[in-house]
């Protein structure tokens, strides 16, 4: 096995250990973070198929050309190759790049709308707790303290007798 590769697998393990010691806000964080940079690098491999294919491209009709062609003729051409393929490859790299940054803002909205969401979910677990712990408490005191009261209630009537 490689040595990065076995170094990955490590740091693979220790990051769904740690995701697992959190709290569910920590493995949001984690699957966000790792969508995240899925889409950059999704659109990073976009970009470079599409780099890749326009030079392949390029070089062909070049070469083609330069066989058919010979002298001034040529110059042209390879100019307009270089400007045609230059211009292809900024508008890629822009149509490219806004749908991955749309992508990853997009990511972000929603990881921050289900955090919220489990935020609240978790502090109203919290507080239905301490509700509960809080009427029970409660029904407690009472109930000793009415027991107290009968108690006392009973002796004080004992000795009127």
């Amino acid at each position: 096995m490689f040595p990065c590769f076995a170094t990955l697998l490590r740091t693979a393990a220790r990051v769904l250990q740690w995701t697992r010691r959190g709290s569910p806000l920590r493995a949001l964080f984690v699957v966000s973070v790792g969508t995240i940079v899925f889409l950059t690098l999704a659109g990073l491999l976009v970009f470079l198929l599409f780099f890749v294919a326009a030079t392949f491209n390029a070089v062909v009709i070049s070469l083609v050309m330069s066989l058919a062609a010979a002298g001034g003729f040529l110059a042209i051409f390879f100019a307009c190759v270089a400007a045609i393929y230059i211009g292809a490859l900024s508008v890629a790299i822009f149509v490219i790049s806004a749908a991955t940054i749309s992508c990853i803002i997009a990511v972000l909205i929603a990881a921050g709308w289900i955090g919220f969401f489990c935020t609240l979910w978790i502090a109203a677990q919290k507080s239905i707790g301490l509700a509960k712990h809080s009427i029970s408490i409660t029904g407690s005191a009472v109930s000793a303290y009415s027991s107290a009261w009968h108690d006392k209630r009973g002796q004080v009537s004992k000795k009127s007798d």
